[in-house]
């Protein structure tokens, strides 16, 4: 696994609080099936073996080890014995709370419950995953201090802070899970996909309509309590970022809106919208997937389409490029790359062997500086 950007908290998950604006290799005891980076400066991992791993910030418990220590590196996240996950929540917009979902349907969650976005009934921190109670999910996505699922009979739950109307309903707060009433008829079929910024919440229902609910704080769109239909048409994916959305349609179209302060909306502005508008970046037809956060996407090229890495990222920098940049269309991430006989890569640099002695000088029109000698520190 490889990571970059802010290191702050350890988020990187490479033993130190370094920040890296080129991928770094992070190592795992088995190959990794998914990969979470939330926004509260945490990260997990679900790796092929079921088991999760976490590092990161750790105020509230929010890394499941059972401590509130901050960890550099992966540790593993504590299950009540025998328990094995099938996929994590859709963490990119989560804060301090951290979900996952067995693959018979048990919701667990842990961490910071201030707000009741554990779904537990209570405002008790965990440091440990628990069950969420009387209820059965395909998915889980976590905003700031809310959670929505999709219920495996295909209906929508919310619950937690409810303050920008993020619960699709007139409620200020949810302590446990409960099913959004919608204003006009859905399918029997329910719905099929769901995804929370950071105060507002976007589902697809099997009609292919994509309804929306909550604040999207980005100074265009309206604030609205119950769900109500924002595009329509079909989509092969749906995903809300912190204060922007966006949607890819049957024909790989993709429609965004909201917050365009650093150009996540790819239609090559800065100008917000509270309607859906076309991205009009080449590469967005040719995107399988994206992940949006408050400032920053990626975004899943297919291998085939592209030579080198098949990650595409855009908004604001440390984006993966090397120079932490902000652009309003996806470019690719730059790989790791190599280094030079008997030099290895660290915290995204090249850097020789411990105790290595070297001098540096400058070269600069014409002039030169004088040689300064070093030693490499491990």
């Amino acid at each position: 696994m490889w990571a970059w950007g802010t290191g702050d908290h350890g988020q990187l998950g490479t033993g130190g609080t370094y920040d890296s604006t080129l991928p770094v290799y992070v190592p795992l005891s088995a190959k990794a099936k998914q990969v979470e980076a939330t926004s509260g400066g945490s990260s997990l991992v679900l790796l092929e073996d079921g088991s999760v791993w976490a590092w990161g910030r750790n105020t509230f418990g929010q890394l499941g080890d059972g401590s509130t220590t901050e960890r550099y590196s992966p540790v593993q996240v504590i299950f009540p014995a025998g328990v094995t996950i099938g996929a994590l929540g859709d963490l990119s917009n989560a804060l301090y709370a951290s979900y996952a979902i067995t693959p018979t349907g048990t919701l667990y969650s842990w961490g910071n419950n201030s707000r009741y976005q554990l779904g537990l009934g209570d405002t008790v921190n965990r440091v440990y995953p628990n069950a969420v109670p009387d209820v059965t999910v395909k998915a889980v996505s976590a905003g700031w201090d809310h959670a929505a699922a999709l219920s495996t009979g295909g209906d929508i739950l919310t619950w937690g802070d409810g303050s920008k109307r993020q619960l699709g309903r007139n409620s200020s707060v949810k302590s446990k899970p409960s099913a959004v009433s919608f204003q006009s008829q859905v399918g029997a079929n329910g719905f099929k996909q769901v995804s929370s910024g950071v105060n507002f919440v976007i589902a697809q229902d099997y009609d292919g309509r994509v309804w929306t609910w909550g604040s999207m704080q980005d100074n265009v769109s309206p604030v609205r309590t119950l769900p109500e239909v924002i595009v329509s048409g079909g989509f092969n994916y749906i995903d809300a970022g912190g204060y922007s959305a966006c949607a890819q349609r049957t024909d790989s179209q993709v429609l965004c809106w909201g917050s365009n302060d650093v150009g996540l909306l790819m239609d090559g502005t800065t100008t917000s919208s509270a309607t859906p508008v076309t991205a009009t970046s080449a590469t967005s037809k040719s995107l399988t997937s994206l992940s949006i956060s408050n400032s920053q996407a990626l975004g899943i090229v297919q291998p085939s389409q592209v030579s080198g890495t098949n990650i595409w990222a855009w908004g604001n920098g440390p984006r993966g490029s090397g120079d932490g940049s902000t652009l309003g269309s996806p470019s690719q991430v730059r790989g790791p790359g190599s280094c030079p006989s008997g030099m290895a890569l660290k915290n995204g640099y090249c850097a020789p062997p411990p105790g290595t002695r070297y001098s540096v000088s400058y070269t600069y029109a014409g002039w030169q500086s004088g040689a300064a000698e070093a030693t490499a520190d491990k």
